[in-house]
């Protein structure tokens, strides 16, 4: 066996911001799948908000998952794991300004 228990192959990883492959090409796949389409997609979706506002916007955030990423959130904290108190930037007014 060439690795030993917990060693990666791949130390580093994958570099951020590459995606996985498979992944982007079943992306590229959907997509082509929608182009010319989305005439019906908007009108399928316009019955369901018809009916259903709040069933419509399942189906729009479900729909979305799949084209936007997801943003993970992140605490921010001060130094040492304190609490973060944030300041205030006040910018002068521009007195060259002829509005």
């Amino acid at each position: 066996m060439p690795w030993k228990p917990g060693q990666s192959g791949n130390p580093k990883g994958r570099p951020p911001g590459v995606g996985n492959a498979t992944s982007e090409s079943i992306k590229e796949t959907f997509a082509a799948l929608l182009a010319g389409h989305e005439d019906k997609l908007q009108d399928a979706l316009q019955k369901v908000y018809d009916k259903s506002p709040a069933e419509f916007l399942k189906y729009w955030i479900e729909i979305s998952t799949r084209f936007v990423p997801q943003v993970s959130r992140k605490e921010i904290t001060g130094k040492d794991g304190q609490d973060f108190n944030p300041i205030n930037i006040v910018l002068p007014e521009n007195k060259n300004d002829k509005s």
